[in-house]
């Protein structure tokens, strides 16, 4: 499948890098993905202008199940990778299909590039270019959900990604490397389909956390926790406008701490409502990709690149199995 214009098609990456030193530089990228219900296929644009391809047969390091949230869907999790001489890619990617129809999927992950590290374990996340994307039958503009005229719909699920924070003058006799780390976090978007706008917030149900859910096979155990947690920010994102394809891309972000001064802060974030509807008409999940930077009083700074999958609360499970 060829990700869609302006939005599925465009991920956000980022040169974590240069965020530790401060410049927050963000490019684009291109990918697409396919899944014949057996092997996933993931392509990428380099900035450079060359593609970058892993396949789940050819490049799998690891793989094992994961239990999706969509009904009547099977899911799998892969880690691929590449090694040549100017460094390691690696491609994290989550992908659940239709049990009875197999080709109808939704896949969403990161793509890693470690420049000069010719290995495959003890990996530094901060020094990694980093793609992130979600694409899929459901979230496909070539076909369009049918969207309720009037009312709201509001939905909850998590926003995960990656955390980094270049440490300024607060931190004091603080000399250690600036933090990278895999974040999670609860995440709530309201649709308004009165004036066909869309707003969200991440962190605002719930403290986010840092915790190695997904690259755990990749990078190990932390050694360590940051001294700059991501606990207590909250990232919202400003009504934004929802297209008739049913996706929507806004750059009215704004990060927020009850402890640390924050003084400038922006993002953009981007995505798709499904085309499957909810019991009530509205669409059943909105998922897409978020990124968020700002700068503090004391001069750190500090950056979140997120997934997020909010589901309508017809797909909430009852009770969570033990």
């Amino acid at each position: 499948m060829t990700a869609a214009p302006k939005i599925l098609c465009i991920a956000l990456a980022l040169a974590l890098a240069a965020c530790s030193s401060g410049s927050m530089e963000k490019v684009e990228s291109g990918h697409s993905t396919s899944f014949d219900g057996e092997v996933l296929r993931i392509e990428f644009e380099r900035e450079d202008g060359g593609k970058e391809r892993f396949s789940a047969l050819r490049d799998r390091w690891y793989a094992w199940s994961w239990v999706p949230f969509l009904p009547n869907h099977s899911g799998r999790r892969w880690v691929m990778g590449k090694t040549n001489r100017e460094g390691t890619s690696i491609a994290y990617a989550l992908v659940s299909w239709d049990n009875d129809e197999p080709t109808d999927y939704l896949a969403a992950g990161y793509w890693m590039r470690f420049d000069g590290f010719r290995r495959d374990y003890d990996l530094p996340i901060a020094a990694a270019d980093l793609v992130m994307f979600i694409d899929g039958s459901e979230i496909d503009p070539a076909l369009p959900p049918e969207l309720p005229i009037s009312g709201t719909a509001r939905y909850t699920g998590q926003a995960g990604g990656i955390y980094t924070y270049s440490y300024g003058g607060g931190w004091t006799g603080y000399d250690g490397p600036d933090a990278g780390e895999e974040f999670y976090g609860p995440m709530t978007v309201e649709a308004n389909f009165d004036d066909m706008t869309i707003a969200g917030c991440i962190g605002c149900a719930g403290d986010l956390w840092i915790e190695r859910m997904h690259l755990y096979s990749v990078f190990g155990g932390r050694v360590a926790e940051p001294l700059a947690m991501p606990t207590g920010y909250e990232i919202q994102f400003a009504p934004t406008e929802i297209e008739p394809e049913g996706y929507f891309e806004g750059e009215d972000v704004t990060v927020t701490h009850p402890m640390r001064t924050v003084t400038q802060s922006g993002g953009e974030w981007s995505g798709s409502l499904s085309n499957r509807p909810a019991p009530d008409g509205s669409p059943r999940f909105v998922g897409g990709i978020a990124s968020a930077e700002f700068t503090e009083a004391d001069g750190s700074e500090g950056m979140f690149n997120s997934i997020f999958i909010t589901v309508h609360p017809s797909l909430l499970p009852d009770s969570q199995p033990e």
